[in-house]
């Protein structure tokens, strides 16, 4: 009974006529608006930038050993970027689930 109680007191303090913004559209003032689009404008000049160094970058490739370079750059810096790989090899310590067991014990196909 108490949960119910607090349910009324939530919904009683809920606005009557507001209403969730459509997808999409951004309620917010129009100097925040401003400075939104201020930061999305200069994250799209960053990612121009990047896009045309990497456009130069393969139109440069000529031989299948430019193509390797790249490959291994490319990777390398993946790597560098996730952190590395792990560095035991073996068999991975998988959990299970009483959800997933529950799931697959029915014997149907759900997919």
């Amino acid at each position: 009974m108490m949960r119910a109680g607090v349910v009324i007191a939530i919904l009683s303090a809920w606005p009557l006529g507001a209403q969730a913004p459509e997808r999409g559209q951004n309620h917010s003032p129009p100097q925040d608006q401003e400075a939104r689009q201020k930061l999305i404008s200069y994250l799209d000049g960053i990612a121009d930038s990047q896009l045309g160094a990497r456009r130069q970058a393969i139109a440069q490739i000529q031989t299948r050993a430019d193509a390797e370079r790249r490959k291994a750059m490319v990777r390398e810096k993946i790597l560098r970027l996730i952190g590395g790989l792990p560095e035991s090899r073996g068999p991975v310590a998988v959990r299970q689930r009483d959800a997933l067991e529950r799931w697959f014990s029915r014997g149907e196909n759900r997919l």
